[in-house]
C-alpha cells in the first residue's frame, strides 16, 4: 500500500486527495500502525488537505478498542 502510495507522489500529474489519504490510513489502521496513521493525517494537513469524518471516526474506533484513549487531542 505505501509503495502504491509513494509512486503516486512521484507521478507528476497525481496529486494524492482526501478519499487517497483516508485508503491509506485506514490499511495502516487495521495492520495496528497507528503512529503511520497520525504521520499521515499531518501530512494531509500539511498539504492542505482536511481530514473529514471517515479519517477521524476509523482511528477514534481503533483507538478506544486498543487501550483506552490514544492521544485523542492530536486528533482534533
Amino acid at each position: 500500500m505505501l509503495h502504491v502510495f509513494d509512486s503516486m507522489n512521484e507521478m507528476a500529474n497525481v496529486v494524492p486527495d482526501t478519499v487517497t489519504y483516508n485508503t491509506v490510513i485506514n490499511s495502516l489502521r487495521t495492520t495496528k500502525r497507528l503512529d503511520l496513521c497520525l504521520f499521515f493525517i499531518k501530512e494531509m494537513g500539511d498539504k492542505g488537505l482536511e481530514p473529514d469524518l471517515l479519517t477521524y471516526s476509523s482511528l477514534i474506533n481503533e483507538s478506544f478498542g486498543r487501550s483506552g484513549l490514544l492521544n485523542i487531542e492530536y486528533l482534533i
